[in-house]
């Protein structure tokens, strides 16, 4: 496991990060961090949403979609 772990890293990104180090890097990584990622990836303007079922009001949907 740990060879493939090193191989992984020199092949992908060509240098090699122990895993003490990449768990570092992870812990680094705010709410912000996160937050801000998905907004950049979670556009409102290019989700779309299909619904099956027997729904009476659509109000809860939009909602969740923001329009």
């Amino acid at each position: 496991a740990m060879a493939e772990w090193y191989g992984r890293q020199q092949l992908l990104a060509g240098k090699v990060k122990t895993p003490e180090q990449k768990i570092a890097e992870i812990m680094k990584v705010t709410k912000r961090d996160v937050n801000s990622a998905a907004r950049k990836i979670f556009q409102t303007k290019k989700i779309n949403l299909s619904l099956i079922g027997p729904f009476k009001a659509s109000k809860k949907f939009l909602n969740i979609l923001k329009i």
